[in-house]
């Protein structure tokens, strides 16, 4: 005689069903919370080596092969290219790029037409360019001068650099009327400082402070303040570097600030961690700031790199992008059309350039 199988209790099968249910949520939050959404847009293949100063440039992209100076589009065809020479270096900004060889200094345009070159009186570290003015740093590391020239090639002041490291210049707008920042190490006494100055081209020095010991490696303009931010903190000031008493310093301490943007009227300050953990597959978490939110976000997985787009925040692992609109709390993956080994820069349109090997690439990502 067949025995008769036997049903499982209600209250047993309830149970069951709500095991099965708490192991799927413990399996999606395993693989950090995130949903998944097919693959990105397409890669580009750029001619670029991942050592060349690959660059974002609006929609373009900027390197030096060693001899020329390229431009290339989204899609890696070739924009325009201009011969510079060995050694050399370069900056853009506002869609103009400042070139420099030895002594040799050059301006182009958008278009990659020259629009100034000058010998200088001596070797030239580096220089940067803002809409009206370039300013070139002539010299040695630690003694001499910043020239600032305008845009009609006339040479508008001429800056002397002494007993200081000059660590980094550049252009800010507030207005219609467009400053210079100046960043150095104050060698001269017996403690070593952080000094920042601010001018206004043909107008001289505007503000100068000392900012202490701690090493400072970035600095902005954004929401009428100029920020500056070290190892530890973010402090904020005028354009006179003088102290905003309303608005409180940020402390960063553990965290490194890895990319700002300005999208409508509202600016995002992108942290990473300060020290990521190889072992456990790169950075796990990243640190969103914007008007009053200050908030941690924890990542899928182990990633290697992030960045702000116009819309998302991205992290990257070598085969994903993870992609966090603004505003909200959960990522979603997209597989990546190849593996990265290195985030280069962001374009304008929410396009990233990213190095695989020795190879460079233009991928589309998800707005």
């Amino acid at each position: 005689m067949q025995r008769k199988k036997r049903s499982m209790p209600p209250a047993l099968m309830l149970g069951a069903l709500l095991a099965v249910v708490v192991i799927i949520v413990l399996l999606v939050w395993s693989v950090g919370g995130s949903s998944s959404s097919g693959m990105t847009g397409r890669a580009s293949r750029l001619g670029a080596l991942p050592g060349q100063n690959v660059t974002p440039f609006g929609d373009n992209v900027l390197y030096y092969d060693g001899t020329m100076l390229q431009c290339v589009s989204d899609t890696g065809s070739t924009r325009w290219n201009f011969q510079i020479g060995a050694n050399a270096g370069f900056s853009a900004g506002n869609q103009r790029v400042v070139a420099w060889s030895a002594n040799q200094l050059y301006a182009l345009n958008a278009r990659g037409q020259n629009t100034y070159n000058n010998r200088m009186n001596s070797e030239i570290q580096f220089a940067r360019v803002g809409k009206g003015y370039i300013a070139a740093f002539v010299g040695t590391s630690d003694t001499g001068t910043i020239y600032v020239i305008d845009n009609d090639g006339a040479s508008v002041d001429a800056i002397a650099v002494q007993d200081m490291t000059l660590l980094d210049m550049d252009f800010f707008t507030v207005g219609d009327s467009e400053y210079l920042w100046v960043l150095g190490i104050d060698t001269s006494g017996t403690v070593i400082s952080t000094v920042l100055q601010t001018y206004q081209p043909g107008r001289l020095v505007l503000g100068n402070t000392t900012l202490g010991e701690q090493l400072v490696y970035d600095v902005y303009y954004t929401n009428d303040h100029l920020y500056v931010v070290d190892t530890r903190k973010i402090r904020a000031y005028d354009y006179r570097i003088t102290r905003d008493q309303n608005v409180s310093d940020v402390l960063i301490y553990g965290w490194y600030l890895e990319d700002m943007r300005r999208v409508g009227n509202t600016s995002y300050q992108l942290l990473v961690p300060a020290a990521i953990d190889n072992e456990s597959g790169g950075m796990t978490t990243l640190r969103l700031m914007y008007g009053s939110t200050d908030r941690v976000m924890h990542l899928p997985a182990g990633c290697i790199g992030a960045a702000l787009g116009s819309k998302s925040v991205y992290a990257f692992s070598s085969t994903h992008v993870y992609r966090c609109r603004y505003g909200e709390q959960t990522f979603t993956a997209y597989t990546m059309p190849v593996q990265i080994s290195q985030v280069l820069g962001m374009l304008e349109d929410d396009k990233v350039i990213v190095a695989s090997g020795s190879e460079t690439y233009v991928i589309e990502l998800p707005s």
